[in-house]
């Protein structure tokens, strides 16, 4: 029975996030990422293949995963060596809020995994949106080390003076290491993925 509510609600909330709809009650965020921190503290990626999480159940799981580093390495081995995208992109979600060495790896994974960046990428833009303002604020999301540079890549698509302007000012204050080189080679025309 938990198990059968554990795939209702986790279904709803991820297709909330897809369509930009709410992600779902304060409850129901709290159940799911309860049960998701029980799979990953269990070993068990299969919960994180299901469905791309929000950005607001990434952070209930990375408030979880923090206390317990056993779960942070499984994120980390998940984020990079999963079969699956979808499993790849959520615990780099997770990884991405957690304010440990593990965000250090999430740049470096937008940059290497196409599938990853894609999926990431699309969660930034429908929870954020297009417009060059709410990119800019995104760029100073201290809460997302991932949807910054996912911010920074939508951003220079623009290619205006303000996108420009908004991309050189993050980076003097960016403070993890790869999302710096990653604005330095997006403001110099070049690409940080590999």
């Amino acid at each position: 029975m938990r198990r059968r509510h554990f795939l209702a609600t986790m279904s709803a909330l991820s297709g909330a996030a897809a369509t930009g709809v709410g992600t779902g009650t304060a409850h129901g965020v709290e159940h799911v990422a309860a049960d998701l921190f029980s799979s990953i503290a269990g070993g068990d990626p299969g919960p994180l293949g299901l469905a791309q999480t929000s950005h607001r159940t990434d952070l209930a799981v990375s408030a979880l995963a923090v206390r317990d580093r056993p779960s942070l390495l499984r994120l980390a081995r998940w984020a990079a060596d999963a079969d699956s995208p979808v499993v790849r992109v959520n615990a780099a979600g997770v990884g991405a809020k957690t304010r440990s060495e593990l965000v250090e790896d999430v740049p470096v994974l937008l940059a290497r995994d196409a599938d990853v960046r894609r999926l990431y990428v699309r969660a930034v833009a429908v929870r954020v949106g297009a417009s060059p303002t709410a990119l800019a604020a995104e760029l100073r999301n201290a809460r997302d080390a991932g949807a910054r540079s996912c911010a920074a890549h939508l951003l220079v698509r623009d290619n205006a003076p303000h996108a420009r302007h908004a991309l050189a000012s993050a980076l003097r204050d960016e403070p993890v290491r790869e999302n710096v080189r990653a604005y330095a080679l997006l403001l110099n025309g070049d690409s940080p993925c590999m």
